[in-house]
């Protein structure tokens, strides 16, 4: 019975340890004209009961906090199934209409509604961070992934927002003091799958330069395949040797450090004496 009760308790303490970090998900679309549209993906795999909170309020960086727009502007709290999801899955919260009393559905998962949360399509943005209770610095370990429609930067209204100093590199915005991106209500990255690593990826997903923005709704969102390459090695070796025996038969031995998704080896002879 104590073997049984440690285990239970050592796998208590394993699942409250796990915690996102910033860019372990990356927005990569946001459609403000009715009806709103998020679109995510996750780059790590996101275990079941995880919760993720999309928030429009505007960030103060100056005051380290949200707006206090609460009549207009609220929190989504989206959670994968129970099974969790896997790197590379891409989500989208969709709302059920055009009033902002109308609620969200998730592609994949569920999410609920705190408050209102209706994306305005004059300068707003959507600010991601881990659990239910909201960042309350700008470095704080909570943020994962910022997203604007504008340029970031508090300008005196809850419709704008700064940046948290935590996620810099891991966000990305639209400017609208002209040029290509002037005035976007709608973005979202590309029309095609892509493969990367995580890295990679953040790359692609936080360059405005590789995103469809426009003022006008035209689609949905695309329906993405992301293969996130974690540049895992099938087999690592920590040794290998060939020897001949008396009768001169060649003998391999090797001791493999990691193996990966492996059922097995093959072996080739060459039919000839050449190395080649």
């Amino acid at each position: 019975m104590k073997k049984i009760v440690l285990a239970l308790c050592m796998l208590i303490a394993i699942t409250a340890v796990f915690a996102l970090t910033a860019g372990d998900i990356a927005i990569i679309g946001v459609l403000a004209d009715n009806p709103d549209v998020i679109g995510f993906v996750s780059l790590v795999d996101v275990p079941g009961g995880t919760v993720i909170s999309f928030c429009d309020r505007g960030w103060r960086n100056t005051e380290q906090s949200f707006s206090s727009a609460a009549p207009l502007e609220g929190f989504l709290r989206w959670s994968p199934p129970a099974g969790g999801v896997p790197a590379g899955t891409f989500v989208t919260l969709t709302s059920a209409g055009v009033a902002g009393t109308d609620p969200f559905y998730a592609s994949i998962g569920s999410v609920t509604e705190v408050q209102n949360f209706q994306i305005s399509y004059d300068s707003d943005q959507v600010l991601a961070f881990e659990g239910t209770t909201a960042p309350t610095s700008n470095s704080s370990a909570l943020w994962l992934w910022g997203f604007s429609l504008s340029n970031w930067g508090w300008a005196s209204n809850a419709y704008t927002s700064d940046l948290p100093s935590a996620l810099i590199g891991y966000e990305v915005h639209f400017s609208t003091t002209g040029g290509q991106y002037a005035g976007v209500d709608n973005a979202w990255y590309g029309t095609t799958n892509v493969t990367g690593t995580r890295e990679e990826l953040l790359d692609l997903f936080s360059n405005p330069a590789n995103y469809i923005a426009t003022d006008d709704y035209t689609s949905q969102l695309p329906s993405y395949v992301i293969t996130l390459d974690d540049g895992t090695v099938p087999v690592v070796l920590s040794s290998f040797t060939a020897t001949i025996s008396s009768e001169n038969f060649v003998n391999l031995t090797w001791v493999s450090q990691s193996e990966t998704a492996m059922s097995g080896y093959f072996i080739y002879r060459s039919q000839t004496d050449l190395l080649s």
